[in-house]
């Protein structure tokens, strides 16, 4: 099977390709590469396996590139994206909506048979009416929370504000690869989409330190009650890969996630980061001080703002904006009952055996 893959220098496109590499030795991979150094990086990912790799120098914006990497390849799987929580509208639309289309056009020239998009929970978004303000967490032990389900309320994801640029962008771009077969009543492209929870490993280069400075944060210690939250461990969402170019039906989005279920942030987070730093473990926020997310969300919209404004430490602003904070304060959960009946998706790496691989790899490096 030829691959052509997009974010392949990113973290978990380096974790995904040597995954791939590895499950099939007939595997070979064109992968496309915005510079010399991202190059070099994917190389030394794919490891024994780099001559079954090739470099497409380009981006997503270059229509050459992308016919030349996908000439002849039978399957691609797009996780280029902008990530953030800080930045303007434009800049998310360009980088993961146009790219999207982009990347759809140029599958459906070259023949392609699969297209794996590699998308987020973030996208769900478009459920909920953001633009009301956060719906505090209503459960306690008498009324315990129901199950994740994707019986949802209507998708509306022109409604999602613009202060939610990495969401929104994220939604539109799905809904490109969801609906790609309207576009082409002809085309033999089958599009599926992942959406991946809160991803982390020991290697994992984009969460981890977010989550050092959101619990070093002064205001962690009032942190309103949030929802739980669905985490994704780098093996797992690169199985979810690998399961979806094998059975991924067309117009499908699955929901991907490790196999405890959704955890509190404010339980699992001081765990990750202790674990990945050596430093000890912060103490969740006590109930008798929790700040009401009421109080709280207004502040956060003035904090957007702020890092423009006045020249404080960056740290102090990891998470603080309301494209952040909007993913623990609405239920933005995953149920993979979709993804383990239709591409036999298992979630093998659980939260405990990952805790212990985040603990062996800080004590391998320290050595």
């Amino acid at each position: 099977m030829l691959i052509f893959l997009t974010g392949a220098s990113g973290s978990l496109g380096r974790n995904a390709l040597l995954y791939l590499l590895e499950q099939d030795a007939s595997v070979q991979i064109r992968a496309l590469s915005r510079s010399d150094n991202a190059g070099k990086a994917i190389l030394t990912a794919a490891g024994n396996h780099s001559k079954r790799v090739q470099i497409v120098s380009g981006d997503l914006d270059d229509e050459d590139a992308l016919r030349t990497g996908m000439e002849g390849c039978q399957a691609v799987v797009h996780m280029a994206a902008k990530v953030g929580d800080v930045g303007i509208l434009p800049d998310f639309l360009h980088a993961n909506v146009v790219g999207t289309r982009n990347m759809l056009t140029a599958a459906r020239k070259a023949g392609v048979h699969k297209f794996v998009h590699v998308s987020s929970f973030v996208v769900l978004a478009k459920h909920h009416d953001l633009a009301a303000g956060p719906k505090p967490y209503p459960y306690t032990a008498d009324n315990p929370i129901p199950p994740p389900t994707t019986e949802r309320p209507p998708a509306h994801t022109d409604l999602i504000p613009d202060w939610a640029p990495y969401s929104k962008s994220k939604a539109l771009a799905e809904e490109l690869v969801l609906n790609a077969h309207t576009t082409d009543s002809n085309a033999k492209l089958i599009a599926c989409s992942l959406r991946i929870g809160w991803l982390w490993s020991a290697n994992e280069a984009v969460l981890l330190p977010r989550l050092i400075d959101v619990v070093n944060n002064p205001g962690w210690s009032i942190l309103p009650r949030t929802w739980p939250n669905a985490t994704c461990h780098m093996q797992n969402a690169c199985e979810a890969i690998w399961c979806a170019l094998q059975h991924g039906r067309q117009g499908v989005a699955y929901e991907i996630a490790d196999p405890q279920g959704p955890m509190y942030m404010e339980s699992w987070a001081p765990r990750l980061v202790a674990l990945a730093t050596g430093m000890p473990e912060v103490k969740p926020p006590s109930e008798a001080w929790r700040m009401k997310i009421g109080w709280m969300w207004p502040m956060i919209g003035l904090m957007d703002y702020m890092p423009q404004s006045l020249k404080w430490p960056k740290s102090w602003y990891t998470a603080m904006t309301r494209q952040a904070l909007a993913l623990l304060y609405w239920d933005f959960r995953l149920d993979t009952t979709r993804a383990k009946e239709e591409i036999r998706y298992v979630g093998r790496v659980g939260w405990e055996e990952g805790c212990e691989e985040v603990k062996i790899h800080r004590l391998g490096i320290e050595q």
